[in-house]
């Protein structure tokens, strides 16, 4: 004979928690870099690369197709992006060091890999209903100046809007998640980490190719590439090397390893003789340092860290580089000639104003450049080459983007929460106008600083809320009862 309580339909199970939302994530109880030495040994193993890769094109080459192939597999069988993450952060630091090794992949290779891994994430996430429209609208509208052009040039249109594109798809991605806020740092450690191979590689092209002579915008002091790209990503690992003192709880060992890596990165950003490059990192720090001082010992820090590096800088490390470049370098620091950028940006207005509407088309703007400038060359400012080549179209483009960052900012609830934001913004930003969109960096930054971060121990809705007082009834007197 069955007992009732066995014969009785199952109940169902009334403790079972609600689903997270599709696009709230939760991060794994193993996560990566969860201890320094893991850190150090991931940071310093770099610089060996670097050498290692250093006249080899072919394992440049294999270095980057593998790399491209972790994230793959990472997006194929993870249930969550964060493995794909760190694999297109690592993309947006290790892009220049593919190009200064030879690598045997196209100039756009950084920009189109990661906007195709984001596109991937989008369509096996279930994100693309959760994508902030206005990420798809910036780039739909710089579409339409394309029937400017004379005649279609492949290259020319894949290069003026393999920016636009990756920016666009990493405003949606990371507009249609919200990440954790612990997840941060270790993005900024991946993207650390190949800006550290660069820094050994232009060091040693330094050392070797160019023994007391020196010759500005000389390709042989910055690895190889252009110098502008290389300060700028020197002057990245700057910023990030100074945000991941205050983001990231580090032993001593690591605090000390960041700290000089921050002052190899200022350094050798100089040697570029580039100035773009170290005055966005230096602004960037300034405005991640307003958000950064929320209490006595994170203040007392931050000004115990800035004397120092200011004090080392100017008197120590800066004056024996000038003194090794032949007094080259301090002439060059001080001199604030823009070197052509005040003709293009004056080219490019000119421009605007005859083609208002939709502007003279993508990679136009070069010939006009040459035609009415000092020469044939590329925009350097994104903001004056969206209204030249894409008219008033551009215009607004520009403006969903401001609309954007302004939505976010008003909507974050910490300070320390907006000091990554909206100096990863402003770096982007900065990036931009001195070198409009030629790495694939300003784009994910951008990205980046534009999405949502959930709090530590919160799943749910990671704003605070005002909550309403209630109102307090007055007691119902007793029936009485009728007889």
């Amino acid at each position: 004979m069955t007992s009732p309580a066995s014969s009785a339909l199952p109940l169902p199970r009334l403790n079972r928690r609600p689903a997270a939302a599709p696009a709230a994530l939760r991060r794994p109880r193993s996560g990566l870099f969860a201890s320094d030495l893991t850190v150090l040994a991931f940071l310093l193993l770099h610089i060996p690369l670097a050498l290692l890769l250093h006249g080899r094109p072919f394992l440049a080459t294999a270095h980057a197709y593998g790399t491209i192939a972790l994230g793959i597999s990472f997006l194929s069988r993870d249930r969550h992006p964060f493995r794909l993450l760190y694999v297109i952060a690592y993309i947006t630091g290790a892009e220049l060091l593919w190009r200064a090794t030879d690598s045997f992949t196209f100039y756009e290779f950084g920009k189109y890999a990661t906007a195709v891994l984001l596109i991937s994430a989008i369509l096996k996430y279930n994100l693309l209903k959760t994508i902030d429209v206005r990420g798809l609208l910036y780039f739909v509208l710089l579409l339409p100046s394309l029937v400017q052009l004379p005649d279609f040039d492949r290259e020319s249109i894949a290069f003026n809007l393999s920016g636009p594109f990756a920016l666009s798809v990493a405003v949606m991605f990371f507009g249609a998640l919200r990440l954790p806020r612990a997840e941060i740092p270790r993005i900024c450690l991946v993207i650390l980490a190949p800006i550290l191979a660069l820094v050994t590689l232009s060091t040693f092209t330094t050392l070797t190719y160019m023994p007391g002579v020196f010759i500005v915008g000389s390709k042989l002091t910055s690895g190889g590439v252009g110098p502008n790209q290389m300060s700028s990503m020197l002057g990245l690992g700057v910023f990030l090397a100074f945000l991941l003192m205050f983001i990231r709880r580090n032993g001593l060992v690591l605090r000390m390893t960041l700290f000089g890596c921050l002052l190899w990165f200022a350094g050798q950003c100089t040697m570029t003789f580039s100035r773009g490059g170290f005055w966005t990192s230096l602004i960037a720090i300034s405005i991640a340092s307003f958000y950064l001082l929320t209490g006595r010992r994170r203040r007392a820090a931050l000004l115990v860290l800035v004397v120092t590096v200011f004090l080392l800088f100017n008197f120590v490390i800066f004056p024996a580089l000038d003194d090794y470049t032949g007094g080259l370098l301090g002439e060059r620091f001080r001199d604030f000639d823009p070197t052509g950028r005040d003709e293009i940006l004056q080219v490019d207005m000119l421009a605007f104003k005859q083609n208002p509407v939709l502007g003279v088309g993508p990679g136009a703007s070069k010939t006009l450049h040459l035609e009415m400038s000092f020469g044939a060359a590329s925009a350097h400012t994104e903001f004056s080459r969206l209204l030249a080549e894409h008219g008033s179209l551009g215009l607004i483009a520009s403006l969903l983007l401001l609309s954007l960052i302004w939505q976010r900012f008003r909507d974050s609830w910490s300070r320390p929460e907006m000091a990554g934001s909206i100096a990863f913004v402003a770096w982007a930003l900065l990036f931009m106008s001195h070198a409009a969109m030629r790495l694939v960096a300003p784009c994910f930054l951008f990205g980046l600083g534009s999405g949502e971060l959930m709090p530590e121990g919160d799943s749910a809705d990671p704003r605070r809320r005002r909550l309403r007082p209630v109102r307090r009834q007055r007691p119902r007197p007793p029936l009485r009862r009728v007889r």
